[in-house]
């Protein structure tokens, strides 16, 4: 049986629709407000800032148990990178086909792929690499999460242009 064809402005309203969630101008239904602030590009921040974040919700306190840390990565590693619940540079590859569909320039989520792919090693490192310290760890953590998160932006700032 033939998949059914999608039409590239059907491809367009998604691509346009999750750009506007990732620059958090639209909410996934159902989630309130207050609760909105952590998807997007508005979470790639908080998450960076909870990295060297001191409190006990920040990852020096949260994550200071190495078998704690370990559980914690490799469930976000899984998710990253796994195919169960995510995917491979946190499916920026796989959007990057939609964004292309769409008839914008995928090139940037094939980019920001990338960096999610960078992050994990980064994480993979910090569990692996005995020489590495911890705090090391998490002020780099942080610049690469601010790092994505601007390009995140950028790249959804473009797509909701491109498809308006």
């Amino acid at each position: 049986m033939k998949p059914p064809t999608i039409a590239n402005e059907t491809y367009a309203a998604a691509a346009r629709e999750s750009a506007l969630r990732m620059l958090n101008k639209t909410q996934p239904e159902g989630v309130p407000a207050s609760f909105a602030k952590n998807f997007g590009v508005s979470g790639i921040r908080k998450l960076a800032d909870a990295t060297t974040d001191g409190s006990a919700r920040g990852w020096a306190k949260l994550f200071a148990d190495p078998s704690r840390r370990a559980v914690g990565f490799e469930m976000a590693q899984k998710f990253l990178t796994g195919t169960a619940h995510g995917g491979r540079g946190g499916l920026r590859y796989q959007y990057a086909e939609i964004v292309e569909r769409s008839g914008a320039d995928p090139s940037a989520y094939r980019n920001i792929g990338a960096l999610w792919e960078e992050f994990t090693d980064l994480m993979t490192t910090a569990q692996t690499d005995p020489a590495s310290s911890y705090s090391e760890f998490l002020n780099t953590a942080r610049t690469q999460l601010h790092r994505i998160a601007d390009a995140e932006e950028a790249a959804a700032l473009a797509v909701s242009e491109a498809n308006n």
